[in-house]
This record gives C-alpha cells, sequence and structure tokens, in this order.
C-alpha cells in the first residue's frame, strides 16, 4: 500500500507500507487513540475538581501537580499520534 502524505496540495512524502506493517500501524493508532480518551477524561475529570467551592489549599497543590503529569503525558501521545498519521 502506497500512503502519501500532501502538504498545501503538493505530495510531501509517499511511503509504502506491506499489509502487515500497516496493519501493525494502524493497531498501534487505535492504541493511542484509546490512551489519548483516556487522558482526556482523566483531565476532565480532574478540572471538574477544582470547581468545589470546598477544595483545600493541599488538595489544589496535589490536583496541580496531578494535572501537571496528565498534560505531559498527553503531550506526548498527542506526538507520537501525529507523527504515526
Amino acid at each position: 500500500m502506497l500512503r502519501c502524505q500532501f502538504f498545501e496540495g503538493r505530495k510531501k512524502s509517499c511511503l509504502l507500507y506491506t499489509s502487515k506493517q500497516d496493519h501493525e500501524t494502524q493497531k498501534a493508532l487505535r492504541r493511542l487513540e484509546k490512551q489519548i480518551d483516556q487522558l482526556t477524561l482523566k483531565k476532565k475529570e480532574l478540572q471538574n475538581r477544582f470547581e468545589n467551592p470546598n477544595v483545600t489549599t493541599e488538595d489544589l497543590i496535589k490536583w496541580s501537580a496531578e494535572l501537571k503529569t496528565i498534560e505531559a503525558e498527553l503531550s506526548v501521545k498527542e506526538d507520537e499520534w501525529m507523527m504515526m498519521v
């Protein structure tokens, strides 16, 4: 299978994939998409916690660190996904 990427209407690059390579790529993409969805959900749930008016300072510190970790993981997964598409 020949797969080409286009940029502003011009061919940027083409790669030749065998069916097994293509299948493995598709599996990896699906796995990454699932991980991205899970991390996005975790991020939204964590952000919703901040809306509670009875949040303690300790909770804010802990959740902020958690949120930073999730955002970093999400960024890495999104970058991996972009490299594969």
